[in-house]
C-alpha cells in the first residue's frame, strides 16, 4: 500500500512540473520572436542635414534650444515613421519630422536574444526596389566610385531617369545592389531610396 502511494505521489509531481514546463514554453518562444523582428531606420546620407515639419521644401526646419536650426551629421540613424511623397517620415525626441529621400535611406536593424549586432537588411518574400531620385543618374559595375559606369551598346552613356525603379538585391556600403535587365549594378545611395 505504501508503494502505491509512494508511485501515486510521483506519478502527481512528474504531471505538474511537465504541466508547468509545457505552460511556460509558448512565452518564452513569444519572447524570443519579439526580440528578433527588425526596425526599419532611415539614415542620413549627407552632412549637416535639416529636418523638416512637413514633406515639402517650403516649410519650417527644426530649431535646437539656441533658436539656431538643428543639423544632423551624415550616418545619423532615425526611426523610420512612414513616407510621404519624396520624404521619409521619421521620429526624432518624440516629434515626426521629415527628411527627403535624396539625402537618406532606409535599412533594417535587429536586435538578436544573443547579441545586439547589426542585422543584414531584412529578407522577406516581398520584393524592394531602388528608386532613382536623381536626374542623370549612371550605374556602376562594382560598389564604388573606382568602378566603371554602364554603358549602351553602342558605348554612349547609360543614363536613366528619375523614378526608375531597379530591383533591390542588398546593400553595399554607399551603394544598392540592385538587378537591371538581368545584370547585376550598383547605384548610389545618394541619388535613390528604398522602396516596397
Amino acid at each position: 500500500m505504501k508503494r502505491l502511494t509512494l508511485l501515486c505521489c510521483i506519478v502527481s509531481t512528474a504531471t505538474l512540473l511537465f504541466t508547468s514546463v509545457t505552460a511556460a514554453t509558448p512565452e518564452h518562444s513569444e519572447l524570443q520572436a519579439t526580440t528578433q523582428q527588425s526596425q526599419r531606420y532611415v539614415v542620413l546620407n549627407a552632412s549637416r542635414l535639416r529636418l523638416r515639419f512637413e514633406p515639402n521644401l517650403n516649410c519650417g526646419w527644426l530649431h535646437g534650444s539656441n533658436g539656431k536650426p538643428k543639423f544632423l551629421s551624415k550616418g545619423t540613424r532615425l526611426p523610420y515613421a512612414g513616407e510621404s511623397g519624396d520624404f521619409y517620415r521619421v521620429l526624432y525626441n518624440n516629434q515626426h519630422l521629415y527628411v527627403a529621400k535624396q539625402y537618406a535611406y532606409t535599412e533594417y536593424y535587429g536586435a538578436s536574444t544573443h547579441s545586439n549586432s547589426r542585422s543584414s537588411t531584412h529578407k522577406s518574400s516581398q520584393k524592394y526596389f531602388a528608386v532613382i531620385n536623381g536626374t542623370h543618374v549612371r550605374l556602376r559595375t562594382g560598389p564604388g566610385t573606382q568602378y566603371a559606369y554602364f554603358t549602351w551598346t553602342d558605348g554612349s552613356p547609360l543614363y536613366l531617369p528619375k523614378g526608375t525603379y531597379l530591383e533591390y538585391v542588398s546593400d553595399a556600403g554607399e551603394f544598392y545592389k540592385c538587378r537591371y535587365q538581368g545584370r547585376i549594378v550598383y547605384l548610389s545611395k545618394q541619388y535613390s531610396y528604398i522602396t516596397r
